[in-house]
């Protein structure tokens, strides 16, 4: 009985070790290469890492068109966003995702379009139609119900309710931000093909989002904050979301990539789990220590009397043994 409740004890420790990861993550690439499509995954042929970046949408035309394209690059392991606390209140978890990225016209064309986009969003699978205006978040059918928030870097004026074809904006559920910043009056020029350093932080304590633009060689980055925005990204998405990056093109085209990325997301394990960290590899080896200090008494006992071990061990050979009248 002791050996097997140490041993189911072992078995809730690996357990415990096995799904802890997903509570948090966290990784960095200062720049990518061939071997991280075991961790970057890209939604098909018209993506790629190249040129120590990921191409969002494919950066030659060789093999296909790079008009209209809608396509997704993602970090495979999951994060939990949040999760049910003991109250009415989930638990958030928060992130700070900061990257460096490159939109550029196609060599020997000088117009661009359509835009890139940092996604947070429960399904990774990119909706069919959402080329051009929709930057690969939504299309027409998904805008304004779809599990996904995205900070868009649009380069082009497709909606009336753009600022203009050089902005930025927090778009939740739909095409259509719910914040847009203007960056005409920075020192910043989307498609010029100079490399953005962008971070995007969200608190989920908090509940708020806060998103910093400016030219990579920035030195003082901290105080380029483009915009503030409250919100509670668990009333739009899952407690599991996946984080990466999507991007179009139109009737014009652009290369859209990400050289650089890191992330650090918060786990949500809970205070009320730290007793299980504690606690189990404890009990597990107060057992183990009673397990075997009972054997060795037992033992130690047998040795040292060993008819007091089997009493009536003449009666009982006996009576076993005995032929029967």
């Amino acid at each position: 009985m002791f050996v097997l409740c140490f041993f189911k004890l072992l078995t809730l420790i690996a357990f415990l070790h096995a799904v802890a990861p997903i509570a948090c993550l966290n990784f960095n690439y200062p720049q990518f290469d061939k071997k991280d499509y075991k961790t970057i995954h890209i939604s098909q042929e018209t993506s790629a890492v190249s040129g120590s970046a990921i191409q969002v949408t494919l950066d030659n035309s060789r093999d296909y068109a790079l008009t209209n394209l809608s396509e997704r690059a993602w970090y495979a392991k999951p994060f939990k966003l949040w999760r049910r606390g003991g109250g009415v209140d989930p638990i958030r978890a928060s992130f700070n995702s900061t990257f460096v990225i490159n939109i550029s016209p196609f060599p020997g064309t000088t117009s661009v379009g359509e835009g890139l986009a940092f996604i947070v969003v429960a399904n990774i699978t990119v909706s069919e139609n959402s080329d051009g205006k929709w930057l690969g978040i939504v299309n027409e059918k998904s805008n304004g119900s779809s599990q996904i928030v995205a900070t868009e870097f649009d380069t082009v004026k497709s909606y009336p309710e753009d600022f203009d074809d050089n902005h930025i904006g927090l778009d939740v559920r739909s095409i259509y931000s719910t914040k847009q910043f203007s960056l005409n009056d920075s020192d910043v020029q989307l498609s010029n093909g100079k490399d953005i350093r962008v971070n995007v932080l969200y608190d989920g304590k908090n509940k708020n989002l806060s998103v910093f633009v400016a030219p990579n060689e920035t030195t003082d980055f901290i105080t380029k904050f483009s915009f503030f925005e409250s919100i509670d990204l668990s009333s739009y998405l899952p407690g599991d979301v996946y984080v990466g990056f999507s991007a179009s093109t139109g009737d014009q085209i652009e290369l859209n990539c990400v050289k650089s990325w890191s992330f650090q997301g918060e786990g949500i394990g809970g205070r009320s789990l730290l007793w299980v960290w504690i606690s189990v590899p404890v009990v597990a080896l107060l057992i183990l220590f009673f397990v075997v200090a009972f054997f060795l008494y037992r033992r130690k006992s047998r040795q040292e009397d060993p008819e007091g071990a089997y009493p009536n061990i003449k009666d009982h050979i006996r009576s076993s043994t005995a032929p029967r009248k």
